[in-house]
C-alpha cells in the first residue's frame, strides 16, 4: 500500500484550433500591414515574413490554449498563404507607384488593368524572385524558431494566457 503522490499540474485543456487560427490570422494580417509599411520606406519588406510567421505561431499557441498538435498543418498553410499574400501585395504596391510615375497616357490602360497585368506578367514576377526567396526563407525561419519555443512553453505547463475550462477565466503568469 503505497501513497500516490498528488500531481499539482492540471491536465492540459483541449486544443482549440479555430480560436488559435483566428489569432494567427490577426498576426498574419499585422505582418502584411508591416510589409506594406516597410515597402513605403524602400526597405526589403519581404523580410517581414520572419516576424509574421513567428507572431502567427505564438498567437496560435496562446489562443488555442492547448497542445500544438491538430493545428500544425492549418497553421503552416496559413503562414504559407500569408507569405504569398505578402509577395502579391509587394507587387501591387510597386505597380501602384509605377502607374503614378508613368500615368495612364503613357501606359494606355487603366490602373486596374495595369495592376492585373503586373500580377500576371511573368517578366514582372521574375523580377520579384529575390524577394520571393527572402520571403520564403523568412517564413521558414520564423516558423522554425517559433514552433520549438511554443512547444517548450506548452511543456512548461503554460499553454496560453487564459485558463480554459473554469467559470471565470483567469490570466496565467
Amino acid at each position: 500500500m503505497g501513497v500516490r503522490p498528488v500531481s499539482r499540474r492540471r491536465p492540459m485543456p483541449a486544443e482549440q484550433v479555430g480560436l488559435g487560427l483566428c489569432a494567427a490570422g490577426v498576426a498574419v494580417a499585422a505582418g502584411l500591414v508591416l510589409a506594406v509599411a516597410l515597402s513605403g520606406y524602400g526597405l526589403v519588406a519581404s523580410g517581414a515574413t520572419v516576424l509574421m510567421a513567428a507572431a502567427a505561431a505564438r498567437a496560435y499557441a496562446v489562443a488555442s490554449g492547448g497542445r500544438l498538435q491538430r493545428g500544425v498543418a492549418p497553421l503552416i498553410m496559413l503562414i504559407v498563404a500569408g507569405t504569398l499574400a505578402c509577395l502579391g501585395l509587394l507587387v501591387l504596391v510597386d505597380a501602384w507607384h509605377a502607374f503614378d510615375l508613368f500615368g495612364p497616357e503613357l501606359l494606355r490602360m487603366s490602373r486596374v488593368d495595369f495592376l492585373r497585368w503586373a500580377l500576371t506578367n511573368r517578366a514582372v514576377l521574375a523580377d520579384y524572385a529575390p524577394h520571393a526567396a527572402v520571403a520564403a526563407g523568412g517564413a521558414l525561419l520564423g516558423s522554425a524558431t517559433a514552433v520549438p519555443l511554443v512547444r517548450a512553453t506548452v511543456a512548461e505547463g503554460r499553454p496560453g494566457l487564459v485558463e480554459h475550462g473554469s467559470r471565470a477565466p483567469r490570466v496565467l503568469a
